[in-house]
């Protein structure tokens, strides 16, 4: 039950990970994180794109920002499938240039969910 109670955890922070912004002041938006703040706080040199080392670092910092507060599930996560993070980019980057621009993190948000949801279906 614990098992299955952590792999929950993991992926409902996993999805909130795609969504959120990383600053303090992220906007809110019908109660739901601002997709386009979260995207602009990847995109740290401002070039209208999320490179996959942009993603996998703010991937992986919100997921160190978690286990600080003690939900270590997502790092553990990444550290049991290092692939994770590159998974997620594929199905979310459609046009395969190796980029995100903001209409492909929108719409490629539900295409993790369903990524996570077969992963942990796997695990139980």
């Amino acid at each position: 039950m614990f098992r299955i109670a952590t792999m929950c955890f993991v992926a409902a922070g996993f999805l909130a990970i795609s969504a959120m912004g990383f600053a303090q002041d992220e906007k809110k938006t019908k109660g739901k994180a601002d997709p386009e703040a979260a995207f602009k706080k990847m995109d740290e040199n401002s070039d209208g794109k999320v490179s996959k080392e942009e993603f996998k670092k703010a991937q992986t910092a919100q997921a160190e920002k978690m286990a600080e507060k003690g939900f270590d599930g997502l790092k553990k996560a990444y550290a049991d499938k290092p692939d994770l993070i590159d998974k997620a980019f594929a199905l979310m980057d459609t046009n395969k240039d190796g980029f995100l621009d903001l209409e492909e993190f929108k719409t490629g948000r539900e295409k993790t969910r369903e990524l996570m949801k077969d992963i942990f279906k796997k695990k139980e």
